[in-house]
Order: C-alpha cells, then structure tokens, then sequence
C-alpha cells in the first residue's frame, strides 16, 4: 500500500475500533504479536501438516471485522457500500483466512448485518443493542 492508502487504513480502522467499543488494549505480547499466524493455530504433526485454528477471543473478532471494514474502503474507495465489505472478504480473503468455527461465524454473521443495513448508522445502533448478547453467546 502506498502512504496515502495507509493513512486512510489507519484513519477508518481507527474510527471503526472507536465505534465498536475497542480501545487500546495490550494486544501485542514482548515475543509474538497476538495477530501473527502461529498464536492462535496449532500445527499438529510435521509429516500430514494439520492444522487446528483456536477460538479468538470476542474483541479480535471485532478488529478483524474493523480490518475487513478498513481495507474494503481503501480498496473500492468512492463506490464504497454496506456490501463492499462482505464482498472483500468472500472474495479474497475467505480461503486464506483460517478461523475457528465460531470465530468465522462472528466475523460472517457481522460482515452480512452490515451488508443488509442501508447505512452504517444503522450497523452501529442495531450493534450497541446486541453487544453484551453477542458477547453471552459467543
């Protein structure tokens, strides 16, 4: 990414985080970042390669979907919507992407919400209502 698309990531991701209810927290460990590929999945056996993703806790979740939100923007820029989003993601990032069951579903379950409602303020509204249900069940 050039500098200017990386100044419109950080500006948007930002915003998102805010909007979700994420604020700065110690995401990043002395040794490993927490978002680096190893942390959350298990390789089993050197021969077969196996691998077995682990549950993301809820707010990494969240700043995966505030990614998805962020690069899609930078991405389509002008013509970007509410589905934009969703597209992103189903279109590059859904194969390489490897998620635990539950964690894919939050990101999806998220991703099509915001893809049916007309505006992000609706996204935001309906999200401040569910959160701590959302929280209960995942």
């Amino acid at each position: 990414m050039t500098k200017q698309q990386t100044k419109l990531y950080n500006k948007v991701h930002k915003h998102y985080r805010f909007k979700m209810g994420i604020f700065w927290f110690n995401m990043f460990k002395k040794i490993k970042p927490i978002k680096a590929y190893g942390f959350w999945v298990d390789s089993v056996g050197s021969e077969d390669r196996v691998f077995i993703p682990h549950q993301l806790p809820y707010d990494y979740v969240i700043d995966i979907f505030c990614d998805m939100v962020a690069i899609s923007k930078v991405h389509y820029k002008k013509v970007w919507a509410t589905q934009s989003a969703q597209n992103y993601y189903t279109t590059q990032f859904k194969e390489k992407l490897l998620l635990h069951e539950r964690s894919q579903l939050l990101l999806k379950t998220l991703l099509r919400i915001l893809a049916e409602s007309k505006n992000e303020r609706d996204f935001f509204k309906w999200y401040k209502e569910m959160k701590p249900l959302i929280k209960v069940i995942y």
